[in-house]
């Protein structure tokens, strides 16, 4: 696989890049492997909500009911855990001012961020789960209005809005779709059809979403490996400029990692895309949200960094080997993008189709 990496929004190719940890290391694919599947356990928070698309429900709102067995992996859930109206006590991390402090006190002499801002001024955000929040924190701390949306409509994001301040507005699904230059969009993977058609074409669209069966019922495409999850979505939203991002990373994780470009612990994201250049301008929007970029191909190689892949959200924990009940308040460790390319490179392609969660 050639890969081609974004750091601080500068693309530099790299063929079969070496990792850059030592190989003794237990944040290697063959210590996690030698880990084995995780011991299930107890989540420390409820996860059954009333509405649409909770973990925890079907795809209409209907309890779905989770083995005893399999609760613990529910953790693994968090990328998406779009729930339009999750309740914001679930979204952890430092305030706005904190990542502000973080993203603005080692900016370089040469203005790089002040520069970008002219490239990318507004953010439509759909979705104001925890990615959604995360990411919204992120930009308005990088000088980026966000425009944001969800289910229940504007007024069920006045708390939100608040705590983001002057630069974040409530929105329609509409109105964050056709906010600025680009558009996250952070809900269940059943909802995609749910958007008005067309919504999207056109638009440069970060899509957070992955496939969880329990709550996304069987698909029979994503179990046969016929398509990819990025291939499914770009399938239900004809004309948008699809770019996978931020779907192999957990929500308190983007805030702790968030670093400003050039600092030595900064940390990488895979991103993946048909468009090179929607997928450029990914990477530079999320360089100044405070993270390199790892190109890990066309939508049909997004499996690398799918659910349960070896480049999936474990690789972001200080412990790897963290029990599954545990990962939600776990800290987080820096992924350079050396070490990221390479876990990109040697992932296996799982078997979708065995997933139970």
């Amino acid at each position: 696989m050639s890969v081609l990496m974004f750091k601080g929004g500068v693309p530099v190719r790299a063929a079969r890049t070496a990792r850059s940890r030592a190989s003794g290391s237990a944040r290697g694919p063959a210590a996690r492997r030698a880990h084995g599947p995780s011991e299930p356990g107890r989540l420390r928070r409820p996860v059954v909500r009333a509405g649409l698309g909770h973990p925890g429900q079907g795809s209409r709102g209907a309890t779905v009911r989770v083995p005893a067995q399999e609760r613990g992996r529910l953790a693994l859930l968090e990328p998406t855990w779009w729930a339009m109206d999750l309740p914001l006590t679930l979204v952890s991390g430092p305030s706005v001012a904190d990542v502000d402090r973080s993203l603005t006190s080692e900016r370089t002499p040469n203005g790089h961020h002040k520069e970008e801002e002219r490239a990318m001024s507004t953010l439509g955000i759909i979705g104001s789960g925890n990615i959604g929040t995360a990411v919204a924190r992120l930009a308005v701390a990088a000088g980026i209005d966000v425009v944001i949306a969800n289910s229940r409509g504007p007024r069920s994001l006045a708390g939100l809005v608040e705590e983001l301040g002057p630069r974040a507005t409530a929105a329609t699904v509409e109105q964050a779709a056709r906010a600025g230059e680009a558009t996250l969009l952070s809900i269940p993977l059943t909802a995609y059809d749910a958007l008005p058609e067309g919504l999207l074409r056109g638009r440069t669209v970060l899509d957070t979403g992955n496939y969880y069966p329990f709550r996304d019922g069987r698909i029979s495409e994503l179990d046969s490996e016929q398509e990819t999850t990025t291939e499914l979505a770009q399938r239900l939203l004809p004309g948008a400029l699809l770019v996978k991002a931020f779907n192999n990373i957990m929500a308190h994780h983007i805030p702790q990692l968030a670093r400003p470009a050039g600092a030595d612990d900064r940390s990488a994201l895979p991103i993946a895309g048909e468009d090179p250049a929607a997928k450029a301008r990914a990477a530079g929007l999320i360089d100044r949200l405070g993270f390199d970029t790892v190109d890990a191909g066309t939508p049909a190689e997004s499996w690398r960094f799918e659910p349960e892949s070896d480049a999936y959200t474990r690789i972001y924990l200080a412990d790897p080997g963290v029990p599954v009940d545990q990962m939600m308040q776990a800290p987080a460790a820096p992924v350079p993008t050396s070490e990221l390319a390479a876990l990109l490179e040697s992932s296996r392609r799982v078997k979708v189709a065995e997933r139970t969660f």
